[in-house]
């Protein structure tokens, strides 16, 4: 993945006219052509870069969730239970129930937690995927529009040489 500002391959793109100014003369047709050519071919290439930078934002933000839950898991299995010793008084065995009590509380707001965040992790991963697919949609039917205007150009020259 490059890190590409929005701009960077239009500002390459060939001007229209800029053949004509360091010519002084009028460009030939197959110029404007091929300056349009490559100027759709950046557009189009730029509009990939956006949604591939999409799915590389999409991509760090599930490893930061994956992340948060390790972090969680680790949590959770800090909060140890106590058990009641043999022969303890009752106000040992009530202190200790009330403090696992506690600690359940607690393991049961990870867990919550935790079923949020694989809740998001998954929709994420959709979302993910399915920018995925959409890049790779593009890419042919860019491809596709590519060789279209290619055969176009092709025609224009053929019919603009028999006359």
């Amino acid at each position: 993945m490059s890190s590409v500002t929005n701009n960077q391959y239009v500002d390459q793109a060939p001007k229209a006219g800029a053949s004509e100014a360091s010519s002084g003369a009028k460009s030939q047709p197959s110029a404007s052509k091929a300056e349009l050519f490559s100027l759709i071919y950046f557009l189009l290439l730029e509009a990939m870069n956006v949604r591939q930078a999409s799915v590389m934002v999409q991509s760090k933000n599930l490893s930061i969730n994956g992340s948060i839950q390790n972090k969680k898991n680790q949590s959770a299995e800090s909060h140890g239970f106590k058990s009641i010793p043999n022969g303890a008084k009752t106000n040992t065995i009530d202190s200790i129930e009330d403090y696992n009590q506690a600690i359940a509380a607690i393991r049961s707001n990870i867990q919550n937690e935790l079923i949020t965040l694989r809740q998001n992790s998954q929709v994420l991963m959709t979302q993910t995927n399915t920018n995925v697919n959409q890049l790779e949609q593009d890419g042919t039917m860019n491809s596709g529009w590519l060789k279209t205007l290619q055969s176009l150009f092709q025609e224009i020259d053929q019919m603009g040489g028999s006359q």
